[in-house]
């Protein structure tokens, strides 16, 4: 069990960490290696720093990061579930629990390129298996996605719909063992989609080969930690794709706590690892005042 468990490993997520973590929290920090940072040739607008590569910069916090205690683990989050005692994080291969969590997973939000996305979304586009497969019982739906969390959606639908499909969209399945014997269950089709249609509804999709697919929803899993996706899981309010909070990085979801490029319009380094302070700062209070 956990103090904090931190989604991200960019300045926010590490700032947020070496906080918690110098606070003799139990801190577990969950990183894909995805920070925009690291893809930052030279940063001279950084108080205290002349010139340095982002690169460098993230592998400073890292490692104050672990010389304060705090894990770092490379691993993918797929869900995050309530639980008696706080949350249970659960990546591919591993559920891990704490009484608080942190995000700080960047601004990135995966929407597929596909012709008519945004008009259905709501309207038999879903992000989110757990929170919608009930609305399509026994109803013929398809999961879009390629990677282990498209399979675990898959299942999720799977107690609900009449059939699932599995939309690859042009790439080939990446799967972990685990979730390669689950796969099985489940037609495949790899074609390329270019088109969703219908008229006040979701009615189904084009493949760029001119085949049509009827379908009566579509579950986009492309990427589990983005904005949106936890955000929708977990009840939160985004506004323009940004996790809404208030002065404290605090999502009005007790123990959820957001900062970073994902809860703040400004994508300004010094931004995101004062926003990973006060993240990490609510969440010591938080995590103390429930002990």
């Amino acid at each position: 069990m956990y103090d904090v468990i931190i989604i991200g490993g960019g300045p926010a997520g590490l700032t947020a960490a070496i906080y918690c973590a110098r606070a003799k929290l139990k801190t577990l920090v969950l990183d894909k290696d995805e920070s925009a940072l690291k893809r930052a040739h030279r940063i001279e607008n950084y108080f205290g720093i002349e010139s340095i590569s982002g690169e460098e910069l993230l592998e400073i916090g890292k490692t104050q990061a672990l010389q304060f205690g705090a894990e770092i683990r490379q691993e993918e989050v797929l869900s995050i579930i309530p639980s008696e005692e706080g949350y249970v994080v659960e990546t591919a291969n591993n559920k891990y629990e704490a009484k608080a969590v942190i995000l700080a997973v960047g601004a990135k939000r995966s929407k597929p390129e596909i012709k008519n996305i945004e008009k259905f979304e709501g309207k038999g586009i879903s992000y989110c298996a757990v929170c919608d497969a009930f609305f399509f019982k026994n109803k013929t739906v398809a999961v879009l996605g390629n990677s282990d969390y498209a399979i675990k959606e898959a299942m999720e639908l799977k107690e609900h719909a009449k059939k699932v499909y599995i939309l690859t969209n042009g790439k080939e399945l990446n799967l972990s063992p685990g979730f390669q014997e689950k796969a099985v269950k489940f037609e495949v089709i790899t074609e390329k989609v270019i088109e969703v249609f219908g008229k006040e509804s979701l009615e189904g999709i084009r493949f760029e080969s001119g085949k049509e697919l009827r379908i009566e929803g579509l579950f986009i899993a492309i990427d589990p930690s983005s904005p949106l996706t936890l955000a929708r899981k977990l009840g939160l309010r985004l506004e323009n794709g940004i996790i809404v909070t208030d002065k404290e990085q605090s999502t009005g979801i007790p123990g959820i706590f957001a900062c970073g490029d994902c809860a703040s319009k400004e994508k300004q380094l010094s931004i995101a690892v004062g926003e990973g302070a006060k993240a990490g700062l609510s969440a010591i209070k938080y995590v103390r005042g429930i002990k």
